[in-house]
């Protein structure tokens, strides 16, 4: 028993050591001024889905910080902008002459990845779909019409994306400064 004492110990150093106390403390915040930033939005426009809009910001955001580096969240923040607004766009044309039925969507999904592999969108407009179904859901049970409902969720996740890339920025430029400060 007394030799497990100190590899307990050693475990729960690395673990301490582990925790990157300044980037979850700014990606929570991050998280907090999507989530009042997307709600705050669509409440001007559409109050009773406002915690729909705060929660795409706020999963924006969360999706941005996840990245390995600041490139890298600026490429996924672009793919969720370009997929939000082509995904809205598409649900905004189906919803304009169709009202929603599971066989209208699962056509409709089907023709946004072929229009998304036209345009040669990466990763084949993943976000497009899941912006796609969301809008078309929510007209189900929603008085929004179809041009609120996909403008509120492309803005909401640009607040997201852009709130999570300007903190991705301010954390690369803290991680660059301690990096030169610390030779």
């Amino acid at each position: 028993m007394k030799n497990i004492k100190p590899i307990i110990e050693a475990l729960c150093i690395r673990a301490i050591k582990r925790i990157k106390l300044g980037f979850i403390t700014a990606k929570t915040l991050a998280v907090f001024a999507s989530f009042i930033a997307g709600g705050a939005l669509s409440a001007l426009f559409h109050n009773p889905s406002a915690y729909l809009g705060a929660m795409l910001s706020a999963i924006s955001t969360i999706v941005v910080l996840q990245q390995e580096d600041l490139s890298k969240s600026i490429n996924q923040g672009w793919l969720r902008v370009l997929g939000s607004f082509i995904g809205a766009l598409i649900a905004f044309i189906y919803l304009s002459f169709f009202p929603f039925t599971l066989i209208g969507m699962t056509i409709t999904i089907f023709f946004l990845g072929i229009i998304c592999m036209i345009l040669s969108v990466p990763d084949n407009g993943k976000m497009a779909t899941v912006v796609l179904i969301w809008v078309l859901i929510r007209s189900v049970d929603s008085d929004q019409s179809p041009l609120l409902n996909g403008f509120l969720r492309f803005s909401e996740s640009a607040i997201g994306v852009g709130i999570g890339l300007v903190t991705a920025w301010i954390l690369a430029k803290l991680n660059s400064l301690f990096k030169s400060g610390q030779s």
